[in-house]
Order: C-alpha cells, then structure tokens, then sequence
C-alpha cells in the first residue's frame, strides 16, 4: 500500500511541541539520529529517544534526512527501534524527525 499523504513535520525548537505544526504524531516531536542500517526495516536510534507517544496505526511516519518518509509499522520504546514499511539503508548520525 502506498502512503501518499504525509504530514509536514515540523517542531518548535524550544518547546519541542509538534502538535501545531504537523497535526499528527506525539505530542512532543522525536528527533534525533540514526544508527547505522543497511537494507533493513528495522530501524534504531541514538540517544535514547522517548518513543513512548508514537503509535504503529499507520498515523505515525518516520522523515529520514536525505532519504524521505517511511510509515511506521512497530514501535520498540525499550529498544529505541521501529519497523518501517520500506527497508532503508542510513549512515550512523543521519538525522530523523517522527511526526
């Protein structure tokens, strides 16, 4: 199935609140960076990010830098990790935002 409408994910910086920007995802945005993956649908984050607000409804998608969106079919907030919908293949350090 393919996604075709994506939120627009933006945050403030000093609230760290999407829920204005984007209508759609955690209350508090997740950014962060990536570990290194290659080829997979597994994706995992650096720094412990909080995943505890998204949700795998198909209402959550993951923005890689560079790389573009990915819906999110599982969320591992005790792993910091995700199932995206297509595999992906991210240099350590690329920068992700979940709206």
């Amino acid at each position: 199935m393919a996604l075709t409408n994506f939120p627009i994910i933006v945050f403030n910086a000093s609230t760290g609140s999407d829920t204005l920007a984007s209508g759609a995802g955690p209350a508090t945005a997740v950014t962060g960076n990536c570990a290194a993956i290659t080829n997979s649908l597994n994706i995992t984050f650096s720094g412990s990010p909080d995943l505890s607000g998204v949700t795998a409804d198909g209402s959550h998608v993951l923005y890689v830098s560079g790389l573009g969106f990915n819906r999110i079919n599982t969320v591992d907030n005790a792993g910091k990790a995700c199932v995206v919908q297509n595999a992906m293949t991210i240099a350590a350090g690329t920068t992700f935002a979940i709206g």
